[in-house]
């Protein structure tokens, strides 16, 4: 049985989701996705069939290689059972408003699911007030992905977030948003998981 406590933090959180729904959803124009010629799926990185022969550490190992050579980039895995909360939120909050606290004070950020097939989903994110300046000519700053082609037999799905160059975000920011986005798109699960680990390709 949830305290109190986790009873308030449960209903807030709820609040704030339906609070920025209905904020994303007040927009008529949705952010242009100029990213879609760019959309890559998991087999442009490794060949699928073939990795299925290896174990979990050694695939996040192979997936970290993949990007080694990407300063701009992010990955990690997901465990399946969180990413299927994830996922099943993202379809119904499609749209969002993410804030994140810096040192100057909360910035805020909107973000945009696209579900490409069964397995490539990936979010776009621009700064809210390049969004509301420009709406759908707005250009992402960041550019996430996530393959689920692992997900049936290894119960892990593959994460990649990659910034554009300078756009003002760093990679601690990128960690943020990605640390930020788990938790808000897994909160029926009460936060109760260790968050993914995310670490940029150099640290493999």
């Amino acid at each position: 049985m949830k305290s109190n406590k986790e009873n308030t933090q449960t209903i807030l959180e709820s609040n704030f989701v339906q609070k920025n729904r209905n904020l994303a959803q007040s927009n008529t124009k949705i952010l242009k996705n100029e990213k879609k010629e760019q959309i890559k799926t998991l087999s442009f990185y490794i060949d699928i069939e073939k990795i299925r022969s290896y174990n979990v550490k050694e695939i996040e190992l192979i997936w970290k290689a993949c990007h080694s050579q990407n300063d701009h980039s992010l990955c990690g895995l997901i465990p399946s059972q969180k990413f299927e909360i994830m996922e099943k939120n993202a379809k119904k909050y499609n749209m969002f408003i993410l804030p994140i606290n810096h040192a100057q004070g909360i910035e805020m950020h909107f973000l945009q699911w696209f579900f490409v097939n069964d397995f490539t989903k990936y979010i776009l994110i621009t700064s809210l007030l390049e969004y509301k300046a420009k709406g759908e000519f707005a250009r992402p700053h960041t550019f996430i992905s996530y393959y689920t082609d692992l997900s049936s037999d290894k119960n892990i799905v593959l994460m990649k977030g990659e910034l554009e160059k300078n756009r003002g975000i760093t990679m601690n920011d990128l960690r943020i948003i990605i640390f930020q986005i788990e938790i808000f798109f897994s909160a029926t699960e009460g936060n109760q998981k260790k968050p993914t680990q995310i670490r940029t390709s150099k640290e493999i």
